[in-house]
Parts: structure tokens; sequence; C-alpha cells
């Protein structure tokens, strides 16, 4: 209830069944308190087009014997349609995938 100031998560959401995003993200909105600040790393892509490690993650999920359960997902709309404001994302291209670091701001 309203009682962290920070919530940093590195990693993680790219792990996370997508319909389940929003219901974490919400509950980063309910914890923080009113001007918390939410930072979020994980594997990511510049567009909204499939990249080519999505592609491969649906058809083939055994390659690399299963230990490439991540893929690329994009949060910051996601951050914007809980409620969080002044959200900012930074995309890093690296290799075999990119990077994105998301911060928002829970409202006052």
């Amino acid at each position: 209830a309203r009682s962290v100031d920070f919530i940093f998560c590195s990693r993680l959401l790219d792990l996370v069944d997508t319909p389940r995003i929003p219901d974490i993200l919400a509950e980063c909105h309910r914890v923080l308190r009113p001007g918390g600040r939410i930072v979020l790393i994980h594997m990511s892509k510049q567009g909204s087009e499939r990249s080519w490690f999505e592609r491969l993650y649906i058809s083939v999920p055994w390659f690399g014997g299963g230990l490439f359960v991540s893929r690329p997902v994009c949060i910051a709309p996601l951050l914007e349609e809980t409620g969080f404001q002044f959200v900012t994302r930074v995309y890093r291209r690296e290799f075999p995938v990119g990077v994105e670091i998301v911060c928002g701001t829970k409202s006052e």
C-alpha cells in the first residue's frame, strides 16, 4: 500500500508471459508512493515489427536447449497505460537483440 519510493527491475519482464505484464505493472503502481519512480531494463526491440529473435523464439522453442526463454518486449506504452507519467525509454542495440531502459513516475 504505497510503501516504496523506487522500484528497479532488470531482465525479468522479458521472461514473463506477455498477458501478465500489465498485472505486474499495476502492482508496481499500487505499491509506489506518489512521486515514486520505476526503472525497468529488459530485452527489447526498436519498433513494433517482429525481430528475427522473436521469430526464432516462436518457431523453434527448443533452440539453445531451452536456454532462450526471453523474448523482446516493449514496456513504455504499457507503463503509460498503467498511469505512470514522464515515461522515458532508451534503446540500445546489442547482440543478439536490443535492450531498453524504461523509467516512469507515479503522479503526486
